[in-house]
């Protein structure tokens, strides 16, 4: 066991001490589903200069409340589990004092904790992470797969982030200590429940003025609202790379955008898309 494995065990230790605490058609018969599914963007796009590079990126602010989370009376309980949950990093950086992290079982609260701190009294560690040690106690046999929902609530971004996860509910059992448990919980958005992975690859025709470059970027938008972003500094779009766009709902209208670092322009491709859960592919024509 590595250095940062004990560091983390001895981080949990001292917690637990503590705890009580986002084609052709538009039709959505099942006959067109591969269409909606594969979308191939023809050269059909408007090209507008740009005086300097775009900032896109999706605002995770929202407005849900403070959750009234009460930490439960763990005299009511036989066993637990301990779960150290790391978070995304995106909500890490956000992170501050006030965030809460709780698990539930059959919709009663099991576990309660604020960000834990290290050693020097810090939540983040040296390379930036954020943990959560959550001790959840139940009356569950040991060995029966059992559904946590896990609800992190962001104090900064004022949302509700929430996960089912099904694990075996094995008494005095540590998980995330030998491997990091990182759940995604930007999947679980209150603001944003629908995420749909695009498989996205480019085809430059060799009468194009567009020249890919790694400081291109993609953008998918509804109406105004960035609801995803891929930077081509990840890989170039000659081969499918895959990214992740968010939805508030299934089958909002969504549209393409490429900025073009070589030509300072946006190029606004006319084809729309229609966001929904799970992935789809999409092929750009530039």
């Amino acid at each position: 066991m590595n250095s940062k494995s004990l560091a983390r065990i001895a981080i949990m230790l001292a917690a637990l001490t503590t705890i009580w605490c986002c084609s052709s058609s538009d039709n959505d018969n099942d006959n067109n589903e591969n269409n909606e599914n594969n979308k191939k963007f023809r050269r059909s796009y408007v090209q507008t200069p740009v005086d300097k590079t775009p900032d896109w990126h999706i605002d995770w602010s929202y407005e849900d409340p403070v959750p009234n989370w009460e930490a439960p009376n763990t005299t009511n309980y036989e066993s637990w589990v301990v779960f150290m949950v790391k978070l995304e990093p995106y909500l890490a950086e956000q992170v501050n004092e006030q965030d809460m992290m709780a698990v539930f079982i059959d919709n009663e609260l099991r576990a309660l904790s604020l960000p834990s701190r290290n050693q020097g009294g810090q939540i983040k560690d040296e390379d930036g992470n954020v943990y959560y040690i959550l001790k959840v106690f139940g009356n569950e046999t040991s060995g029966k797969t059992v559904t946590f929902t896990i609800k992190y609530y962001s104090n900064h971004l004022h949302q509700m982030f929430t996960l089912d996860v099904e694990e075996k509910f094995v008494a005095e059992k540590v998980y995330g200590v030998v491997e990091d448990f990182e759940p995604p919980f930007l999947s679980g958005s209150s603001k944003y429940p629908i995420s749909s992975n695009i498989e996205l690859s480019a085809i430059y025709d060799t009468s194009s003025d567009i020249i890919p470059s790694a400081n291109d970027f993609v953008g998918v938008f509804v109406a105004d609202e960035c609801r995803g972003v891929y930077s081509l500094s990840d890989g170039l779009l000659t081969s499918p790379v895959t990214f992740t766009v968010y939805g508030s709902r299934e089958g909002e209208n969504a549209q393409i955008r490429y900025y073009s670092s070589n030509q300072k322009a946006v190029l606004t491709f006319s084809n729309p898309f229609r966001l929904k859960s799970g992935s789809q592919k999409i092929i750009l024509n530039i």
